[in-house]
């Protein structure tokens, strides 16, 4: 709570570390009282950061939306190269739209992505998730270097296999429906290019 004041305030963030900075230095703290002060800034920001996490019980979920759910897929793919990458994409058709309403994010299998009108079917909306490249954790024993470790955001919604949560604006009210029996076909693999060696 503490924390989310803080960031708000322009540069106070940055200027409370530097005088933390200063005063770990000082020769005339004791080591006791400056890792004392370390310790209790971690916790204040680590219980602040968590005081507030995402749960279902902070969205209604709809269960007759103004449109309806006429097909929903996924598909997983890889690409022809190790850079490439892999992922997952979710088709989700709908129809019969009554109201002002426009479609936003897809919540699936623990991640979260915006929706994006299909450009080859009418009424198709795709979520492109790319499968995550570990990220390196920083172990260090200067505070300031580990607390650029970020975690993971709390995925707000318990679903089932074949389940998603797509979210949408009527008016301007932000909503959710749970979008079920996604069916799952067979995954994509795209042909590996041939190196360009012919000169």
């Amino acid at each position: 709570m503490l924390y989310k004041a803080f960031r708000n305030a322009e540069g106070f963030f940055s200027t409370f570390m530097a005088g933390l900075l200063i005063l770990l230095f000082m020769k005339e703290i004791p080591l006791l009282m400056k890792s004392l002060v370390v310790i209790s800034v971690v916790l204040l920001f680590a219980q602040c950061g968590g005081e507030k996490a995402a749960s279902e019980e902070n969205y209604i979920v709809e269960k007759n939306p103004p449109f309806e759910i006429i097909d929903a897929y996924s598909q997983d793919w890889v690409a022809g190269i190790p850079e490439g990458g892999s992922g997952t994409n979710v088709h989700i058709t709908l129809g019969n739209f009554t109201g002002d309403v426009v479609i936003q994010q897809l919540y699936f299998n623990g991640k979260v992505t915006k929706m994006q009108i299909s450009p080859q079917t009418r009424n198709q909306y795709v979520a492109y998730f790319k499968n995550d490249v570990k990220r390196d954790v920083i172990m260090d024993i200067d505070p300031v270097k580990e607390a650029q470790n970020h975690p993971e955001p709390k995925f707000p919604f318990t679903l089932g296999d074949g389940e998603a949560i797509l979210s949408y604006l009527e008016g301007d009210q932000a909503k959710y429906t749970r979008v079920k029996n996604i069916r799952v076909k067979e995954m994509l693999a795209y042909p590996s290019t041939k190196p360009n060696d012919e000169n």
